[in-house]
């Protein structure tokens, strides 16, 4: 059979999630670059395992943004 991994409400295919995500030691965490900042929004884009730029820059409120990622230092 197929490997997926479900995510929320979403079933990812093992090889995106393995694009998407890394193996840390608290689970997994998606790599990101911020690349603006406002009052409200915060435009990022996601890295690849591989630390090369990968998909297109999305945006999102600064809350949400806030409350899911954390720089990567505090990961350590």
């Amino acid at each position: 059979g197929r490997s997926a991994t479900v995510l929320g409400d979403f079933l990812l295919a093992r090889s995106a999630f393995e694009e998407t995500f890394v193996a840390s030691q608290n689970g997994y965490r998606m790599l990101v670059r911020v690349l603006e900042v406002s009052a409200e929004h915060v435009v990022y884009q996601r890295i690849s395992p591989q630390r090369e730029l990968a998909g297109r820059a999305r945006s999102c409120p600064m809350i949400v943004f806030l409350a899911n990622f954390m720089p990567e230092a505090a990961a350590y």
